[in-house]
């Protein structure tokens, strides 16, 4: 039996979660596409033309216009991987990510700057003079 894959679906989703998701970038938590839960499923395949890495990817809702950025990054990166030779990259056509699909740590990050940018906005504005 040969050795072990140096690419492991472990790998694989750690490269994936450092693709940070704008939204949440923005929203002051960035989160990587694992921790945000827009990664359905990854693995990793030998077979006898090498290793082949395998991921679906999906968007938080159907407007959004990042999956395609998403998947061209995540070919970028994991193409990178030293003893990957095919990639098999692609949307997850279902729409059935919630908030609940985000790791806990990330919707506690994201709920506190959610409050902070509410505690903003209402505070009143003082003006000079």
């Amino acid at each position: 039996m040969g050795a072990p894959p140096s690419v492991t679906e472990e790998t694989v989703r750690e490269v994936l979660n450092t693709i940070l998701d704008p939204c949440s970038v923005n929203a002051g938590a960035p989160g990587g596409l694992v921790d945000m839960g827009l990664v359905r499923s990854a693995s990793v395949d030998v077979g006898p033309d090498g290793l082949t890495v395998h991921a679906r990817l999906c968007v938080t809702e159907p407007s959004c216009v990042m999956g395609h950025l998403f998947v061209k990054e995540a070919r970028q990166r994991l193409g990178a991987l030293a003893g990957v030779d095919h990639l098999d990259i692609a949307m997850d056509p279902s729409l059935g990510w919630r908030e609940s699909s985000m790791a806990p740590d990330l919707r506690d990050r994201l709920e506190v700057a959610r409050a902070e940018s509410r505690r903003r906005l209402a505070a009143p504005t003082r003006r000079p003079g």
